[in-house]
């Protein structure tokens, strides 16, 4: 029996933060990976809860913005220009 040795590539957006990280995850999330859309929503539901909670709803709405928010993103990954601008776009 030989040993059979797998090796994970490190994803591309591995060691990135802020911008430079939401745009190599967006990159790898339109073609189809994912993890990168794993990233992105760990990464940035924070921000899109913020901005829900901010605007004064309630917990119960809000969740249902920010789910609202990740599927208009993930349906429209293809029509964003600047992966760089994605926190800005959400």
């Amino acid at each position: 029996m030989t040993d059979v040795q797998t090796t994970e590539v490190d994803p591309p957006w591995e060691g990135l933060t802020g911008a430079e990280l939401h745009a190599a995850c967006m990159r790898a999330a339109r073609d189809g990976d994912r993890r990168a859309m794993a990233r992105l929503v760990e990464e940035l539901t924070p921000l899109v809860w913020h901005v829900a909670r901010g605007n004064g709803l309630d917990r119960s709405v809000a969740e249902d913005v920010v789910q609202t928010v990740w599927l208009a993103l993930f349906s429209q990954l293809e029509k964003l220009r600047d992966p760089k601008a994605l926190a800005a776009w959400l």
